[in-house]
């Protein structure tokens, strides 16, 4: 009987482990703690955005600091980089630039970007 008292202090603390380990796990892959610690602006980034109601053209943003762009003739490949609160984008083969301001939505679904060369300003919405 001495030994019983013990195994129920055991059996609490795994099951109270267990239960802390799950809620961890539910919350950093509902990507709530992304809202309670600053991860940076690149994280706001990251995912697929599309212009409307239209699939094309679409911006596929990665964590590794790549863009896939899908266009309707053609598909590239970019480099990006946030910096002084401006997307930088290159083409990987490095032969092309574009620099846009960029702002984001209270809730991080709508991103506009103003190109820093021209009069062009897009509108683009988070898919995932």
């Amino acid at each position: 009987m001495d030994n019983k008292p013990s195994m129920d202090i055991r059996l609490k603390i795994i099951s109270i482990t267990i239960v802390i380990v799950v809620i961890t796990i539910s919350i950093i892959g509902s990507g709530v703690i992304l809202g309670v610690i600053n991860f940076g602006e690149k994280y706001k980034f990251i995912g697929s955005w599309t212009m409307g109601n239209s699939t094309i053209p679409k911006f596929i943003f990665y964590s590794n600091d790549t863009m896939y762009h899908i266009a309707y003739f053609q598909n590239n490949t970019w480099n990006y980089e946030i910096k002084d609160d401006k997307l930088i984008l290159n083409l990987i083969d490095g032969s092309y630039e574009k620099v846009y301001k960029y702002s984001f939505s209270k809730d991080n679904t709508i991103l506009t970007l103003d190109s820093m060369t021209s009069n062009f300003s897009s509108v683009w919405y988070k898919v995932n």
